[in-house]
């Protein structure tokens, strides 16, 4: 395996792309973007974009979502150094022999946006079905055996199932899981090789999941390795299909920056779902073209970051495929991957339908000034606002309820959640909590501690926990108003804000705590406060964010000192919410001059339609700006945090 491509390597293999020829020009990512320019249409778009981006035009909203996720990979100058290279005489001569003339002829000046590629559909879905790369296949060939393992894009489509017995409720979600892979050769490097495998898909109702699978060692001719129960490549609703990319790499400990490459996936795997968006026949007839065009941005974006890896595939899954996949050989189908002298392994998969009882947690990263795609956990069931907190081994940390209202805890390392363990008191002992109450957990004093409701009682606790284990200690029982408490801690002192009634109206009371259990000193000016709050420190002050039930907005107050109830407004902080809002503080800028300040996170749904959205306000100084809203489905909450310098959203 190579090792991770500098910034000169990166902007010489482009180069070598765009002019076909220099030292790179053979290489895997090379070869296959001359295979087709109808399939290039992303890609050119990417590039076409990178140098408006270069020359400060504004961009269409195509070009700043791919150059965008260029930027997130390879930093703004190599993006910029893109657009210049894009650009160069060389560079446009070459670049109609390998993109469409919509975009190689296109002048920079002007923009290309996604009615333009939509447009183009057609053309490159005729274009690719003569290619050997790319194969449509029924459920009944896949089950043949008719794959070779070398195809790079595979569409699997059944016939219409209803009426038979394999006919499924469309309000069951789909669930395709890998189960095992085999290894049928080796590498050809001495010794055994050591696998992972990532993947990106995403549905045309808009769900989407990544996925990087812990290392397997030891892998010859002949080796076989389950995956366990929670490796789904999707878990969600679908009506019309599935799609991603599955991509199998030998470990190398100098590789690619793996939690980069899974954000790749899922923003890639969005290019699936937004097919959904063409109804009827039209989008029958593009389908395979669609899948092939992002196929491609895959495999090129991923030749920047390693000359080669084992084997890549994008796969699509319509509806009927699914349904007839689930009723035959008891659910589970092969593809098989083919990395010539890389090795060659063949992936089980495993396919089933099942109610939608409880979703699982997202999560999503703020970067280049907008949240990141929500990438859905689906082992993580929740029914309730998680709660995040670094702990005392620096890992980032999070508790939330179970339907059954058990406590449950995660861990996220960089690239993905544990599997969730239960909170117990004793052994046998698992507590259960309201949901009303929920959970929080902050670190206090190198301690990770966590306070929830006893189910069917107005009793709260506080207890240290093991994050690992799951293990409960030295728990304090205390009354508990209202739900959901927001703790802090602060010059020492371990404080609690929750919501109190009081002359008729909701406001916040601070608690201290104090040897003999919590102290009431005193409240904050936070009229009509409903559904929980939340609180940081920065700069100094501290910052209360609540949800005012009569306005429908996440207000600010802050306090240079909470305990002297010294509290005064903070009105540029006023935020549109129907969910009580979640605060942190966290680095805005990741490339040039970070800017350390305050960010609060609320819900806001859209009209009278089922959609709703992340929107965010950063304040610090000389600085209050309001962040383009991410449409996502949050149903009860969500909660923010920095860790190792990225800004987090954990949510339902």
């Amino acid at each position: 395996m190579s090792d991770v491509l500098s910034s000169a390597e990166r902007a010489e293999l482009l180069r070598d792309q765009l002019s076909g020829s220099g030292a790179r020009s053979g290489s895997r990512s090379a070869r296959r973007l001359r295979q087709s320019p109808a399939a290039n249409v992303l890609i050119g778009v990417a590039l076409h974009g990178a140098a408006r981006r270069e020359q400060g035009l504004e961009l269409t909203g195509l070009e700043q979502r791919l150059t965008d996720q260029l930027v997130f990979l390879f930093g703004e100058e190599m993006v910029a150094e893109f657009g210049r290279i894009y650009q160069e005489p060389v560079s446009r001569a070459g670049a109609g022999s390998l993109f469409p003339a919509l975009v190689a002829g296109r002048p920079v000046k002007e923009g290309v946006g996604v009615e333009d590629v939509r447009a183009l559909m057609p053309w490159v879905q005729a274009e690719v079905a003569g290619l050997p790369s790319v194969r449509q296949v029924t459920v009944e060939e896949l089950g043949q055996g008719v794959l070779s393992g070398e195809e790079e894009v595979v569409v699997v489509t059944g016939a219409p199932t209803a009426g038979t017995e394999f006919e499924v409720d469309e309000l069951y979600e789909v669930r395709v899981r890998f189960a095992q892979f085999r290894c049928d050769r080796a590498s050809g490097e001495v010794g055994t090789d050591e696998i992972y495998w990532a993947s990106g898909a995403a549905s045309e109702s808009k769900p989407q999941i990544v996925m990087l699978t812990p290392e397997f060692g030891s892998v010859s001719t002949g080796t076989v390795k389950q995956f366990g129960q929670n490796a789904y490549w999707f878990k969600g609703p679908a009506e019309k299909f599935v799609g991603g990319s599955i991509q199998v790499w030998e470990a190398d400990p100098g590789g690619a920056n793996y939690n980069k490459i899974r954000q790749a996936l899922a923003d890639i795997a969005r290019t699936f779902a937004e097919a959904g968006l063409e109804d009827g026949p039209t989008w029958d007839a593009v389908f395979q073209g669609l899948v092939a065009a992002a196929a491609a941005l895959v495999n090129w974006i991923l030749g920047f970051n390693k000359d080669d890896f084992v084997a890549e595939k994008s796969l699509a899954f319509t509806r009927d495929a699914l349904n007839r996949m689930a009723g035959t050989n008891g659910g589970r189908s092969d593809v098989v991957f083919d990395g010539g002298a890389g090795g060659k392994h063949t992936l089980t998969l495993h396919v089933s339908f099942g109610p939608v009882i409880a979703a699982g947690l997202s999560h999503a990263i703020f970067y280049n000034g907008e949240w990141s795609k929500g990438v859905h956990v689906p082992h993580l069931v929740a029914a309730t606002r998680p709660s995040m907190a670094v702990g005392p081994d620096g890992k980032l940390h999070a508790s939330y309820l179970d339907v059954a209202g058990y406590i449950k805890l995660t861990s996220y390392d960089g690239e993905s959640w544990s599997d969730p363990v239960t909170a117990y008191s004793a052994p046998g002992d698992l507590p259960r909590a309201a949901q009303e109450g929920a959970v929080t957990l902050v670190l206090h004093n190198g301690e990770l501690l966590m306070t929830y409701r006893i189910l069917g009682s107005g009793w709260g606790i506080l207890a240290g926990v093991n994050p690992q284990t799951g293990a409960l200690t030295h728990r304090l029982t205390e009354g508990m108003d209202l739900p959901q408490p927001a703790l802090l801690s602060w010059n020492g002192d371990l404080l609690r804000f929750q919501e109190s009634f009081n002359n008729n109206t909701y406001l916040v009371r601070v608690d201290v705590l104090t040897g003999s259990g919590w102290k009431y000193s005193g409240g904050a000016p936070a009229q009509h406060a409903r559904k929980g709050v939340a609180v940081v420190e920065y700069n100094g002050w501290v910052y209360l964010s609540y949800l005012n039930w009569n306005t429908g907005k996440a207000h600010t107050v802050m306090a240079l000192d909470p305990l002297r109830s010294d509290w005064r407004d903070a009105p540029s902080l006023t935020l549109d919410t129907v969910i009580a809002p979640s605060a942190a503080v966290a680095t805005f800028g990741l490339y040039s001059s970070p800017v350390e300040g305050m960010f609060t996170l609320g819900y806001q749904p859209f009209g009278l339609v089922a959609r709703t959205g992340l929107r965010t306000r950063f304040v610090s100084s000389g600085i209050n700006q309001e962040f383009a809203t991410r449409e996502e489905g949050i149903r009860h909450g969500a909660d923010i945090i920095q860790h190792q310098g990225t800004l987090h959203a954990l949510y339902w």
